[in-house]
């Protein structure tokens, strides 16, 4: 013959009216004499439940306790609302062309979107970096990491995250146009080409290789 589980004080089981399903419940009057009830998935979190609860009310910080259990836990703000936040409250105060930053935005929003940013690491900026140049050229995907950046800085700013995950971030390279200076033969040509489409400049032209001999 199987067993009955001897009854607990202040834990007991219910059945769900709506479904049919059964629930363990954990039940305890506080001081104030409000009574504090919840459902736990099992048994054994119940019973570390009711012990929690017990132990605020022995050491007199069950108040503390009644708070952090009965409030709803805050919802973690995503990184689509941090570029609402940015946007509103420093792009369209502190940027001349907003609408530059709300278009580099829009890839943001799209593909970072839906991650919290307590949740956001240097990983998920390395994949939007390496995505973004399957399309774009390196110095139009920096430009929009500079702008992920940036919201992350604000963010700081404002207390809103504790840590940075984007400090010393790497762009990626881009090609440089190495400045090159015309060698003498090069200069005497373009100026007299110009000579020759703008006459008129010969009377007022002052360079000392004026009087320079045609070709080299």
């Amino acid at each position: 013959m199987k067993q009955e589980r001897k009854k607990e004080k202040n834990i007991f089981t219910e059945k769900d009216k709506r479904n049919g399903n059964v629930h363990t419940v954990v039940s305890k009057i506080w001081p104030d004499g409000e009574r504090f009830r919840r459902r736990c998935p099992n048994l054994a979190s119940a019973r570390n439940l009711l012990a929690r609860v017990s132990a605020g009310i022995a050491t007199g910080t069950w108040k503390q306790l009644r708070k952090e259990l009965t409030e709803k836990p805050k919802k973690e703000l995503t990184v689509s609302e941090l570029a609402d936040i940015y946007f509103r409250d420093y792009c369209q105060i502190h940027n001349t062309r907003p609408d530059f930053k709300e278009h580099a935005l829009k890839p943001i929003r799209e593909k970072l979107g839906d991650i919290g940013v307590g949740a956001f690491r240097r990983s998920h900026a390395y994949d939007f970096q390496r995505e973004l140049r399957e399309e774009l050229a390196a110095a139009t995907v920096n430009n929009y990491v500079a702008v992920l950046k940036n919201m992350f800085t604000f963010a700081m700013d404002k207390e809103i995250i504790d840590a940075h995950p984007l400090v010393h971030f790497r762009m990626l390279p881009t090609d440089e146009r190495a400045l090159r200076i015309m060698e003498p033969r090069e200069e005497r040509q373009l100026v007299q080409t110009i000579l020759k489409l703008q006459p008129s400049n010969r009377r007022v032209c002052r360079y000392p290789w004026r009087n320079w001999p045609e070709g080299d």
